[in-house]
């Protein structure tokens, strides 16, 4: 069998004709496909659902409680301070006391 013979066979199984209505029927089932999804659709709800939460988030933290949270402030040192003559006042008055009581000798 010769290339020639071969090319020859080749050619006459390759000659066809389409059939009368694929156009069309190509056509009908291209239209009739679904858009496309974008790839962003799956996590459109959750970006949604994050931005809800921190906006109530926000919102909450503005309008919500003060800073006064908890107990008042205790003095602090320089709002508290005693002089020396308190002090040996308040030691005095406490050793009377001590020694009053018949526990201390």
């Amino acid at each position: 069998m010769t290339d020639d013979r071969v090319l020859e066979y080749l050619r006459s199984r390759g000659q066809a004709a389409p059939p009368v209505g694929l156009v069309t029927s190509v056509m009908t089932a291209v239209e009739a496909a679904p858009e496309p999804r974008s790839r962003f659709a799956a996590l459109l709800p959750a970006a949604v659902a994050t931005g809800a939460v921190a906006i109530i988030a926000l919102v909450g933290l503005l309008f919500g409680p003060g800073r006064d949270v908890g107990p008042p402030p205790t003095p602090t040192a320089s709002e508290a301070a005693a002089t020396v003559v308190e002090l040996e006042g308040a030691v005095a008055e406490a050793t009377e006391r001590l020694a009053e009581a018949d526990a201390v000798e």
